[in-house]
């Protein structure tokens, strides 16, 4: 884009319409008070003056659904308003409510799918109307406080616990008409900004987990928003790279004619491993580039094979026996093996469990579970060696019983 240079007398006039102006007053990304997928909650405010439907509002690409803003108010999208059936009794009502389970305080609360960050940004939007946030950790709004706004361009850290349902923004400025300001403005090509990246979570932990197919290819969603204020027709490619795979998105819908989601799907082979893992989304318009990162883990998964299922045995007493067993390991991570048996039976006696040993650098009855640290790495095998000796006082007859072979990744036995 050529370079422009403006030179001009700017007069600042003001006027006053009855139309609904919504805007992001108060975020709660990180609270203390109860765990981030219960308590993170967004606060806006309808500074028009009509009454607003807010079913065709959007935060971060999310449906706000069928409810009203009045004018002058303040309303809160919460993550988790009152607690539902997950493990914990955690809620938005439960800390800033009064704890029965229904929401029946003074100011409107809904229920949003959101999850903030340390360092984010926030877009809420119906199309016609677009604000905006993006904050990092240098403003503040941990441990348990807010970021509250001030004015239409301020905002700081409030107080604990925040202030969800009231608040001081304004959008009024005074200004000096007798007073003007010569501008002198030289206008260069706009870098593309990418406000936002999206992809499916499958845990309430923090972070982006992911959790394999065993045995499958993984398909995972992603929604990047770019921004470009030279418009979303100078935008070329809006790419991705992780690990070694790379590919492109497509532009899915106009939010307005600067801002767009772009959507794709990456792909998680069943050979990749456990582990976190780094995704590097570019934006390319006609002259400029630039790149964001967003981090996610791939969750590790057990599987194991064994090459036999079953030992037959002819022995006689006070016999001893060996017999080797091949362990697969055909999940993503690394593991380690506990052996354990029971007492081997018939309808005339039992074989005692501590007749079986299993071999880890010397022989090691199973009177207890015995953990091996077998550290089997995935699409590994690893050989088993077991050992039966026979009692003297034994009597004759068929034998039953079981070895339980059970993987866990390595450590977890330690």
């Amino acid at each position: 884009m050529k370079q422009l240079v403006l030179v001009g007398i700017i007069c600042i006039l003001l006027a006053q319409f009855g139309t609904a102006n919504i805007y992001l007053t108060e975020v709660m990304h990180s609270p203390t008070q109860v765990a981030d997928s219960e308590g993170e909650w967004v606060e806006i405010y309808n500074d028009g003056s009509d009454t607003v439907n807010l079913n065709s509002w959007t935060i971060d690409g999310k449906s706000i659904g069928n409810r009203t803003i009045q004018s002058k108010e303040y309303f809160v999208l919460a993550r988790e308003l009152v607690d539902s059936t997950d493990t914990d009794v955690q809620s938005f009502e439960s800390y800033w409510g009064n704890n029965n389970g229904i929401w029946d305080e003074a100011f409107s609360v809904t229920e949003v799918s959101l999850s903030l960050k340390e360092e984010d940004t926030i877009l809420l939007t119906n199309g016609a109307q677009t604000d905006s946030f993006t904050y990092n950790t240098s403003l503040g709004g941990k441990n348990g406080k807010t970021l509250e706004r001030i004015s239409l361009s301020e905002w700081k850290e409030g107080p604990v616990d925040g202030t969800p349902g009231a608040g001081n923004f304004s959008v009024t400025t005074s200004t000096n008409k007798g007073n003007e300001i010569a501008l002198f403005i030289q206008v260069l090509n706009n870098l593309p900004k990418i406000m936002s990246i999206n992809m499916t979570d499958e845990s309430e932990e923090e972070g982006i987990q992911i959790i394999p197919l065993l045995g499958q290819t993984k398909e995972v969603e992603v929604n990047v928003l770019v921004n470009d204020s030279d418009g979303l027709s100078n935008i070329q490619t809006v790419s991705y790279s992780f690990a070694n795979s790379s590919g492109n998105f497509t532009l899915e819908r106009n939010v307005s004619q600067s801002t767009g989601w772009y959507t794709g799907i990456i792909l998680l082979s069943p050979e990749m491993l456990a582990g976190d893992y780094t995704l590097v989304v570019n934006a390319k318009d006609s002259e400029n580039e630039t790149q964001k990162e967003e981090q996610f883990s791939y969750e590790g998964i057990v599987s194991t094979q064994l090459n036999v299922s079953s030992f037959s045995i002819t022995m006689q007493s006070g016999g001893t026996e060996t017999r080797a067993v091949e362990l697969l390991n055909g999940g993503n991570i690394a593991l380690d093996t506990e052996i354990s048996a029971e007492d081997i039976v018939s309808s005339t006696g039992l074989i005692p469990k501590n007749s079986i040993s299993v071999f880890q650098d010397v022989w090691l009855p199973l009177e207890n579970p015995v953990w091996l640290d077998t550290n089997i790495a995935p699409n590994a095998k690893k050989e088993l060696q077991f050992r039966i000796q026979l009692p003297q006082e034994v009597k004759s007859g068929q034998y039953e019983g079981k070895i339980f072979i059970t993987s866990m990744e390595s450590g977890d036995g330690e």
